[in-house]
Order: C-alpha cells, then sequence, then structure tokens
C-alpha cells in the first residue's frame, strides 16, 4: 500500500491530491496527459 512506503496515510492522501491537482491542471489548460497503462487523457 502507498501508505506503507511513506509512512502514513496522511502524507499518501498529500501526494495523490498533489498529483491530482497536478493532472487537473494540465486538463484545464487542454494539455495531453499520458499515465503509464492508460489512454492519453485529454
Amino acid at each position: 500500500m502507498l501508505f506503507e512506503t511513506l509512512g502514513s496515510k496522511t502524507r499518501g492522501r498529500e501526494i495523490f491530491e498533489m498529483f491530482y491537482a497536478e493532472i487537473s491542471e494540465a486538463l484545464e489548460k487542454n494539455d495531453n496527459v499520458k499515465i503509464s497503462g492508460f489512454e492519453i487523457l485529454n
């Protein structure tokens, strides 16, 4: 689990929220987002 690697569920949640924010901002600017194992989001 992610929190086992990061040390806490809170820290894992913070990192996920930062990750989600970056993707959201890119999509709002109509940038393509490539996530390995998934299709390109646009």
